[in-house]
C-alpha cells in the first residue's frame, strides 16, 4: 500500500475523559484552558520534577497543593473536597469529588485511556489486516453504541451493517444489489440550503432538519487534494451524544478518509467477511490465524451463539437480479449478519449473541421477508464453534427441502430432527426392515379384530405412561387403560419398563404410521 500524508495519530483531550468519569463520579469543575489534542497516557503525580505535556496526572488535591506544577499546560486531575485547586485556575483541570479516593479515578481513567486506544488499534487492524468498509462500520457501531452507515458523493451507500427504524429511507437495486438514499429524500437533500452548507464542514456537526425525530452526528470525507468523498452519519438512536464523541467521530472520519485512499470499497485486495465465509462453505482451507483476526474485525468470538439460514426465492430460480436484492435485505434486516450467494440460494450467518435475539425472533424476522419478497428460508440449529458454519449450513438447506411438507415460510431445522432421522436411514433400508416387530403385531391385530391397541399405545407413551391423562383421552375408565397395556405386553413381549424400549416403539409407531 502506498504512503499517505493523513495524520491517524490518536490523540486524547480531556473532554473525554470528563465523559468517561461522569458516568460514575461526581465531576465538580472542568477547566479545559490550553488543552490541546495532544494526550496520550496517565501518570500518578506524586511531585516528580519531570513532566510531559501529551500525559494526564492524577493525585489527591493536597498532593498538588504540596507540589504545585509551575507548568501551567500541564493537564492534571484532582480528587478532593473542593471544587477547585489552589493555584490551578487557569490550568488545564479536571476536579473529582465525592466518596471515590484518587486511586478509583486513576484506575478509571486508565480504563479511558485503554478503551480508545484499542479502538483505535482496532480499526488501523482492519485498515492494514485486510478489511474494508463494513468491518470499519461495525466497530464504529460498537464504540458510540448508535447506528451508522457511509456514503459516497452520489449518496450511494458503501457500507450499512444495520438498518433500523428511524434512520433515512433507502432502497436497493434490483440488478446490483447495492443500497443508497432513496430518490424522495435525495431530492429534498439536493434543495436544502442547510443541507448544502454541511457539505463544506470540515470538523464533526450535527444534522438536525426538522423532519428527523433524532439527531445525526456526520463527518465529511475528504482526499488528500481536498476532494468531497462522502459522509460518515451517525445517528442518535440508541445512545444519547456526548461531547467526546464529536473529537473521536473526527479521528474515526480521518481512518474512513485512508480507507477511502486506499480503496478499501472497491480495490480486490480487499476480502469482505462475506467472502471469507463463501471460502470457508465451498470448502477452501481457512488459517486459524486469519480466521481470528477476521472476527476481531467485526467483534466476533468463538463461544458466541450462531445460526445459518438458507433462503431461497419462490419466483423464477435463475433470476440473479432478484437473488442480489434478497441478499442485501437479509444483510440488514438480520443484525449481526452476513449474506452471500451460491447458486439458486442464499446463505446467512447471524451472530445471536450479539444481536441478542433467540430463534422465535429470527423466525419472525424471516417471515417478514417471506411476505414482502417471496421468500422461503430454512433455518439451522444454534452452533457455537464458526468452523462449523458449513455443516450447519447444509442442515439449514436440509430444513429448506421440507418447503414442500411445510407451509411456513421458514422452517427450523431443530423442529423437524425427529423427521430427519426417521426419514434418514430410508436410503439403505426400508421401514419394515427396522420398525419393531411388536408394532406390526398390534396393527396386524387391530386390523383383524377391528380393535385400537395401537394408538392406545402410542398415547400411552406420549403422556409418558401417564394412566389417568390417557385414559381420559381415550375417554375409557383407567382400570380399561392397565388391562389394555397388560393385553399388549403379554401380545407383543415388550417390557415398557425399559427406556430403550419405549423409544424404540415410539419411532417405529411413527415410521409405520408415516
Amino acid at each position: 500500500m502506498k504512503n499517505t500524508s493523513i495524520d491517524v495519530r490518536l490523540f486524547i483531550n480531556m473532554q473525554m475523559i470528563v465523559d468517561d468519569l461522569e458516568d460514575d463520579f461526581h465531576v465538580s469543575y472542568f477547566q479545559k484552558k490550553d488543552n490541546p489534542e495532544a494526550l496520550v497516557t496517565s501518570e500518578i503525580y506524586y511531585g516528580q520534577k519531570e513532566l510531559r505535556r501529551d500525559t494526564l496526572y492524577v493525585a489527591a488535591s493536597d498532593v498538588f497543593e504540596k507540589y504545585p506544577i509551575k507548568d501551567r499546560k500541564i493537564c492534571r486531575v484532582s480528587v478532593g473536597p473542593t471544587d477547585t485547586a489552589s493555584g490551578m485556575e487557569n490550568c488545564p483541570l479536571i476536579v473529582v469529588r465525592g466518596k471515590a479516593n484518587w486511586q478509583e479515578i486513576y484506575n478509571r481513567i486508565q480504563k479511558s485511556f485503554n478503551r480508545y486506544t484499542l479502538w483505535h488499534h482496532r480499526l488501523m487492524n482492519i485498515v492494514e489486516g485486510g478489511g474494508g468498509l463494513y468491518e470499519l462500520c461495525v466497530a464504529g457501531i460498537d464504540f458510540f453504541k448508535n447506528p451508522l452507515y457511509i456514503h459516497d458523493e452520489n449518496f450511494n451507500i458503501l457500507a450499512m451493517p444495520m438498518w433500523v427504524v428511524g434512520m433515512s429511507e433507502i432502497v436497493i437495486d434490483e440488478n446490483s444489489g447495492n443500497v443508497s438514499v432513496s430518490l424522495k429524500t435525495l431530492k429534498k437533500l439536493k434543495t436544502d440550503k442547510e443541507y448544502q452548507k454541511t457539505m463544506s464542514v470540515k470538523r464533526a456537526a450535527l444534522w438536525n432538519p426538522k423532519r428527523n425525530a433524532h439527531r445525526v452526528l456526520y463527518v465529511n470525507i475528504w482526499s488528500q487534494d481536498d476532494k468531497y468523498c462522502g459522509r460518515l452519519l451517525i445517528q442518535e438512536l440508541n445512545s444519547p451524544f456526548k461531547p467526546g464523541d464529536f473529537r473521536m467521530a473526527e479521528h474515526f472520519g480521518k481512518i474512513l478518509s485512508l480507507a477511502f485512499e486506499r480503496n478499501l470499497f472497491k480495490t480486490s485486495s480487499v476480502t469482505t467477511f462475506e467472502e471469507v465465509l463463501r471460502s470457508m462453505y465451498m470448502g477452501e482451507p481457512c488459517e486459524e490465524s486469519y480466521l481470528t483476526n477476521r472476527m476481531k474485525m467485526v467483534d466476533w468470538e468463538r463461544d458466541h451463539r450462531f445460526v445459518c439460514i438458507a433462503t431461497t426465492t419462490l419466483f423464477d430460480k435463475g433470476s440473479v437480479i432478484s437473488l442480489k436484492k434478497v441478499c442485501s435485505t437479509i444483510s440488514m434486516l438480520l443484525k449481526k449478519s452476513f449474506s452471500f450467494t451460491v447458486d439458486d440460494k442464499i446463505y446467512s450467518i447471524c451472530n445471536m449473541t450479539l444481536a441478542g435475539i433467540d430463534l422465535k425472533e429470527c423466525r419472525k424476522e424471516l417471515t417478514g421477508l417471506s411476505e414482502s419478497l417471496d421468500t422461503v428460508s430454512g433455518v439451522s440449529m444454534e452452533f457455537r464453534d464458526i468452523r462449523r458454519f458449513p455443516d450447519y449450513c447444509r442442515q439449514a438447506v436440509r430444513a429448506l427441502k421440507l418447503k414442500d411438507e411445510e407451509h411456513d415460510p421458514v422452517i427450523l431445522f431443530s423442529e423437524n430432527v425427529l423427521s430427519y432421522i426417521i426419514t434418514h436411514f430410508q436410503d439403505e433400508f426400508s421401514v419394515d426392515m427396522v420398525a419393531s416387530e411388536a408394532v406390526n403385531t398390534l396393527m396386524e391385530f387391530d386390523r383383524d379384530n377391528d380393535t385400537e391397541y395401537l394408538d392406545t399405545l402410542r398415547r400411552y407413551l406420549e403422556n409418558g405412561m401417564q394412566q389417568t391423562l390417557t385414559a381420559n383421552e381415550l375417554f375409557i375408565h383407567r382400570s380399561t387403560l392397565i388391562y389394555r397395556i397388560k393385553k399388549i405386553e403379554e401380545m407383543t413381549g415388550i417390557d415398557l419398563s425399559d427406556p430403550e424400549t419405549r423409544l424404540y416403539v415410539q419411532i417405529s409407531i411413527r415410521l409405520m404410521q408415516g
